[in-house]
């Protein structure tokens, strides 16, 4: 069962973030020296678990990134081919498809820990278990999308 926070805690959340922006803290600059590249590109779809990139634009400017862009795209599906196709530099996304794109002979580099899923189930009182999907269709965004995969990860472990 998902844990909803109440409205106080949600309002709460919101102010703490909003006092942070008021915080000034001095600029740090990188004891490398400036950055060779200045631009990097991103994309942008809509999920809220992608939000980070978007906050972290003036950030990726604080660094010495002087261009940052932002490519739209409908869904996550369309992220490995992005950057196997050198359409964008770097993205938050979800294991499986980065591991299927690999397998599959994508030319994507891993830097960092890659974002495991933060995915809801959401059916009717018949469905209690994995398992009562069996023989059911299941509605996703787009085929190899984010919830595509994990939603097919988590039928073969259930059987």
């Amino acid at each position: 069962m998902p844990i909803i926070p109440t409205r106080r805690e949600f309002i709460n959340s919101v102010a703490l973030g909003g006092a942070v922006s008021l915080l000034h803290t001095p600029q740090v600059l990188a004891a490398e020296g400036a950055l060779e590249t200045t631009t990097v590109r991103l994309m942008r779809i809509p999920a809220i678990c992608h939000a980070p990139q978007f906050v972290a634009e003036e950030l990726l400017h604080a660094e010495g990134f002087t261009d940052v862009r932002f490519v739209d795209a409908p869904s996550s599906s369309e992220i490995n081919e992005a950057i196997a196709h050198d359409k964008i530099d770097f993205n938050l996304h979800f294991a499986s498809q980065f591991v299927s794109a690999i397998d599959g002979g994508a030319p994507i580099t891993i830097l960092a820990g890659a974002h495991v899923g933060c995915f809801e189930l959401v059916a009717n009182d018949t469905v209690r278990a994995m398992t009562d999907l069996k023989g059911k269709r299941v509605g996703v965004e787009a085929l190899g999308s984010s919830p595509h995969l994990f939603i097919s990860v988590m039928a073969a472990m259930s059987g």
